[in-house]
């Protein structure tokens, strides 16, 4: 039997493709599990019990949760909550290491703020909380950090932030066809 040979284009393509499925599908199945346990936090946890109490509570507890949110992000020495801000900052700019402690309590400023009737929604906290996952799912190791930094083309398509390489001595030419 003769071997199948491809054209090189095709080889590209699958090599690609090969990664995609590599690193795209785990990362975006991690960060589509976070978004969802918060949303369940806050949708069916927080609000339908909230739904239950009395009209005069429900008008209180937005104020409790912003008092929350205010005190968790004074501990954390943070101005401002810009969650997809941070998104766009880190995508191009990546943190030099990142902090479990921050990332928790942000979250949890999230969910007092979005849980208790304080926020407008949950767009910006669930996009910041994806990115947030696929950060520290491709700085977990190595290869993946040089993965998204040798390829960010993969990367941006699969919703994965720029990361740098690990030995970050030189940086790569930015891609002006993303």
């Amino acid at each position: 039997m003769l071997p199948i040979s491809l054209p090189v284009r095709w080889n590209r393509k699958f090599i690609e493709l090969r990664r995609m499925v590599v690193y795209a599908i785990p990362v975006g199945v991690l960060s589509g599990a976070g978004v969802a346990a918060l949303e369940t936090v806050c949708n069916r946890l927080l609000w339908v019990h909230l739904g239950t109490m009395s009209v005069a509570i429900r008008v209180v507890w937005p104020i409790v949760g912003l008092v929350i949110s205010a005190y968790i992000l004074h501990r954390l020495r943070v101005r401002t909550v810009g969650m997809l801000n941070e998104v766009v900052v880190h995508y191009h700019a990546p943190p030099a290491s990142l902090s479990a402690r921050e990332d928790v309590l942000k979250l949890g400023a999230c969910v007092a703020t979005v849980g208790l009737g304080a926020s407008a929604g949950l767009g910006g906290p669930s996009q910041w909380l994806g990115a947030r996952i696929a950060l520290y799912v491709l700085t977990a190791s190595d290869a993946s950090a040089s993965f998204a930094a040798s390829h960010p083309r993969t990367a941006f398509s699969s919703g994965l932030p720029r990361v740098s390489p690990p030995s970050s001595a030189r940086r790569l030419p930015e891609h002006s066809s993303l």
